[in-house]
């Protein structure tokens, strides 16, 4: 047994707890929107959820790390992040990578300390990206968010025009969202002429 987790995934998944909060939040959390909901120890193993198979398994690191300010007692709005474990793409296959994001609590003591996180999942290109698109200035302004690393957050519009200038690979299920990183290409791309710089994969 994992350092830290107190029960067994057959003790979780039988526990009374965990099937009256299924009862409680599920219908709650479809009814706003959200898709479905995780509680996340601080050790990092998912107490609760919708999805029973993910019920006591241990987080992976890169969906951890997304709840690290909620454990330091805040709430907060992770940004989008390709999902570690399957969750259904826009064609309705179930794979990894697919972006998700969460909003989340922490869940406190009496005493006030922090127990869990409390995560509802949000898919970005339904929510996220619409909220975006309210600032959308003319046929064809839009509004991007980005991160450090200029990897774009948000879903573009005109995925069908990158995909046919070659910055996106030509693929129903690819999506400018977590794939399109925002570089000057040192050229202009409609003439159908390509960046002197070539990118090392395009995926």
């Amino acid at each position: 047994m994992p350092p830290g987790l107190a029960f067994s995934p057959s003790a979780l998944l039988s526990a009374p707890e965990v099937a009256a909060l299924r009862n409680h939040l599920g219908p709650a959390v479809r009814g706003r929107g959200f898709e479905d909901y995780a509680v996340l120890s601080t050790n990092l193993v998912v107490l609760a959820s919708e999805r029973e198979q993910f019920i006591g398994l241990i987080s992976p690191p890169g969906f951890a790390e997304q709840f690290q300010a909620c454990f330091a007692g805040k709430v907060t709005l992770t940004l989008p992040f390709p999902s570690l474990a399957p969750q259904p793409d826009a064609q309705g296959h179930f794979r990894v990578g697919v972006p998700t994001m969460f909003v989340a609590a922490p869940v406190r003591s009496a005493g006030g300390k922090v127990l869990a996180a409390l995560g509802l999942r949000v898919v970005p290109e339904k929510d996220f990206t619409r909220i975006l698109a309210t600032a959308r200035a003319g046929h064809s302004g839009e509004t991007y968010a980005f991160d450090r690393n200029g990897v774009l957050l948000s879903q573009s519009r005109f995925e069908e025009d990158l995909k046919r200038v070659g910055l996106l690979r030509d693929s129903p299920e690819v999506r400018s969202l977590l794939t399109l990183e925002l570089r000057d290409p040192l050229v202009e791309l409609r003439p159908g002429r390509s960046s002197p710089k070539r990118r090392l994969s395009l995926v």
